[in-house]
Parts: C-alpha cells; sequence; structure tokens
C-alpha cells in the first residue's frame, strides 16, 4: 500500500503489487457484494482466481482495507482497445458484505 492510496479520490486499479496501475475515472467501476465490473487495459482469464486489496476513505474510521477474492467470470476486449472485466466474489463473510455496502466511489483496488 503506497501513501497516496489514503487520500485516493478517483477509483484505481494496480496490478501486480503496483507494477501497473490505472485510474477508472473515465471507464468506471461497479462494486457490490456479489461481485465487480470494471474496464481495464489488461486482458485477464476467465476462470481465473484474483484476490484483491481493496482500500476506501471511511467516513468515520479512516483508510479502510479488506481483501476480496473472486474468479474471473467475463473479460471481453470492446471497440476501444479496453477489456470489460467482471470478477464474482466467491463466498464472502457477513462483515466483508456489510462493509462492500458502505464503500464510497473513492477507493482503491490492487490486483
Amino acid at each position: 500500500m503506497d501513501a497516496n492510496s489514503n487520500n485516493c479520490q478517483v477509483p484505481t486499479l494496480y496490478l501486480d503489487s503496483g507494477v501497473d496501475a490505472q485510474t477508472c475515472e473515465d471507464w468506471g467501476l461497479e462494486l457490490s457484494e456479489r461481485g465487480m465490473r470494471f474496464c481495464a487495459r489488461w486482458r485477464f482469464d476467465v476462470g481465473a482466481q484474483m484476490a484483491l486489496d481493496c482500500v476506501h476513505a471511511h467516513p468515520n474510521f479512516g483508510p479502510q482495507k479488506v481483501t476480496l477474492e473472486g474468479i474471473m467470470v467475463w473479460c471481453q476486449r470492446q471497440s476501444n482497445g479496453l477489456f470489460d472485466t467482471a470478477l464474482l466474489f466467491l463466498k464472502l463473510p457477513e462483515e466483508l458484505k456489510n462493509g462492500l455496502r458502505s464503500f464510497s466511489m473513492q477507493l482503491t483496488l490492487r490486483v
């Protein structure tokens, strides 16, 4: 986790612990307790299991980090060259579901 992630104003994806990064400001990111959908420069293999570290600025507790695991269920190249990507979360404990419900759109993701 880098120092700037605590002050993140725009959802950001980091690949391989920060080797490469992209913001989601222009391309969007959807997050729910069932999974997430985003557009990325990277292609992921469907069926691949992934772990994500999410950091968000909680209004009462400050920066909070949560690790989520999921399975890549969709990764399709779009006409703009980006990959429309969907990740289905594996079984989540109830406290993580509650935490995801409270996430704002200001979060940082490390893939």
